[in-house]
């Protein structure tokens, strides 16, 4: 209690709600810790309306009400949203730059390399930068860059205001998700200390393998179920990793009901197999799809924002 009136009295911000939406439907997750620390979650899911289909207009005014309607199921409080959108949207690049750049000279090579890339004006590309730690040689850093039009960013911030919220912030979903999967592999086995290269798989209708080579390097491959386990050896080639990542730790992630037939598929794997099911670990009672569920989970991790 006396956290909460503290957080009062100084004018804390408004609550982050994590989004992401594939096609026709919006996911929002919200995370509230008490006073113990114990997280609750919260998930919010809706299909969007048949009318969803009809116009560019007609679209975003759909897409806005849907969204208000999911906020308000969490009462008329000031929200900010960080929305998980495509990885196709947004470009990443890693450069060498000179140690000692001030913020905005980086700010600068940012925005050069946005327009260099994609190519469009200086006034139409957002762009935003990180340090990468320690010199990779004498006199150099290098720092990656994400740059992404600048028209999503504002057709976000609109629908956003239109549902009464506030845009914080955006990330790619494939980001999001790897956050994610970090949070609920912690909080499922809390004992095993996560490696890199790290190995992750989405069980959908169409599975996702995410290469996770570090914390921000991140790449993505569609699979069939059919050759499975083959299909994740080519991936792994194919993002660069070593003959030994068939050893590695893989990470599935389903929805609740265990197929025999990819389990038996699976098991011919020589690494190990880890199974999680992110419906029971939140303890959510809704069923939105896997994709969108964790997309929305990784960006609510975003309460810093």
């Amino acid at each position: 209690m006396r956290v909460r009136l503290l957080r009062w009295l100084l004018g804390a911000p408004p609550a982050i709600v994590g989004g992401g939406w594939h096609g026709d439907a919006i996911c929002l997750v919200r995370i509230d810790r008490n006073t113990e620390g114990r997280s609750q979650v919260d998930c919010a899911y809706e299909v969007l309306p048949a009318e969803w289909s009809s116009g560019v207009d007609s679209q975003g005014h759909v897409r806005a009400n849907t969204l208000k309607s999911l906020l308000e199921r969490w009462g008329n409080s000031p929200k900010r949203l960080a929305l998980g959108i495509p990885a196709g949207d947004v470009f990443i690049k890693t450069i060498d730059v000179p140690l000692g750049l001030e913020e905005r000279d980086l700010m600068q090579l940012a925005v050069v390399e946005a327009v260099a890339n994609l190519p469009v004006p200086p006034e139409e590309v957002c762009a935003d930068y990180l340090r990468m730690g320690s010199p990779v040689r004498s006199g150099q850093q290098q720092i990656k860059i994400a740059f992404c039009r600048r028209e999503i960013i504002d057709d976000l911030a609109l629908m956003a205001e239109d549902a009464g919220a506030q845009l914080a912030m955006i990330d790619r979903d494939i980001q999001a998700i790897h956050d994610a999967a970090l949070w609920l592999i912690a909080r499922h086995a809390p004992e095993v200390q996560v490696e890199y290269p790290l190995l992750l798989l989405l069980i959908t209708d169409s599975p996702t393998l995410i290469v996770a080579r570090d914390e921000l390097d991140l790449v993505q491959y569609s699979l069939q179920i059919t050759d499975l386990v083959e299909q994740i050896h080519a991936s792994c080639r194919r993002a660069g990793l070593s003959d030994d990542a068939g050893l590695r730790d893989l990470w599935v992630f389903q929805t609740p009901g265990v197929d025999d037939n990819l389990v038996s598929l699976l098991a011919m794997r020589q690494g190990p197999v880890h199974w999680l099911v992110p419906e029971e670990i939140l303890g959510v009672s809704t069923m939105p799809p896997l994709t969108l569920l964790v997309t929305a989970l990784g960006m609510a991790l975003r309460e810093t924002a």
